[in-house]
């Protein structure tokens, strides 16, 4: 299991956020090239499904996973 820098958080700035989709990108292309995905847990705190939080979804499954991966949307995992 891989931990990644949240999408959402409110203190990123552009180029913050473009670095964690540059590092999603290479952990995921890491992965593929070296067995393959089978699920990904996409998480989000309870009560932040938003607009951005569908597009973030898209963008891992649509762009990064080439619509090839499985992924569950996990909630409320504030204090697990």
């Amino acid at each position: 299991m891989f931990d990644t820098v949240g999408f959402e958080e409110p203190d990123l700035g552009v180029k913050e956020y473009l670095d964690v989709i540059n590092n999603a990108y290479r952990l995921i292309a890491k992965l593929q090239n070296g067995g393959g995905i089978h699920l990904l847990l996409f998480c989000v705190r309870a009560g932040r499904l938003t607009s951005t939080t569908s597009n973030n979804y898209r963008l891992v499954y649509e762009l990064l996973c080439e619509k090839k991966v499985p992924i569950v949307l996990v909630t409320g995992l504030k204090r697990e």
